[in-house]
């Protein structure tokens, strides 16, 4: 028997037997988890309604993640461990002058001998922006990429790259700037 041959077709039969495996168990293939992504909701929250061009302002990113999954903190306990990062798109007339990641919690995994530093749950990342005063537009988009991975305690799932989009709206400074949210941000009014 050639081996060459061979091989191609005993991999194959693997994939082959992977799906009628997981199809005769019951489970369907939607059920399956596909990505990080699927397990990490991503919902922003303003500190005002709009803000006042020349002055900064705060956005949080809760994320909330699915039960029975975890994600690597920004400061992961291992190299090989992918963090969590925020990227926010440069804007001409913004400055992102501080994101702040909360701190993890230390967890006892399947998989690992040591404990790692890990986001469960909801979590929020605090985001400031300072608009330039002399900022044309009366809004705009701050676009971005969450970096994730998503892990239960026997296996992690391929990192995910998560878009971000927070509409904004801007006024004069001369206008009256109304809070909101203000719930959301004592976290970040307390942590320094």
């Amino acid at each position: 028997m050639n081996p060459v041959r061979t091989f191609p077709t005993v991999i194959l039969l693997f994939v082959f037997g992977m799906f009628s495996t997981s199809r005769t168990s019951g489970q369907e293939s939607s059920q399956l988890p596909r990505s990080s992504a699927h397990n990490v909701r991503i919902e922003h929250r303003l500190s005002v309604k709009k803000a006042a061009k020349g002055t900064t302002f705060q956005v949080a990113l809760v994320l909330d993640i699915a039960d029975g999954w975890h994600i690597n903190s920004h400061r992961p306990t291992s190299e090989y461990l992918i963090p969590t990062s925020l990227e926010l798109a440069s804007k001409e007339g913004m400055i992102i002058s501080d994101i702040r990641y909360p701190k993890g919690q230390l967890e006892k995994l399947g998989f690992s001998d040591q404990p790692l530093d890990v986001y469960q749950g909801t979590v929020t990342i605090f985001v400031s922006v300072r608009v330039s005063e002399k900022f044309v537009d009366a809004g705009d988009t701050l676009r971005g990429k969450l970096r994730v991975q998503a892990c239960d305690n026997k296996m992690c799932l391929a990192p995910s790259a998560i878009d971000v989009a927070i509409p904004l709206s801007f006024v004069e400074p001369t206008e009256t700037v109304e809070s909101v949210n203000e719930d959301a941000f004592l976290a970040y009014k307390t942590e320094d």
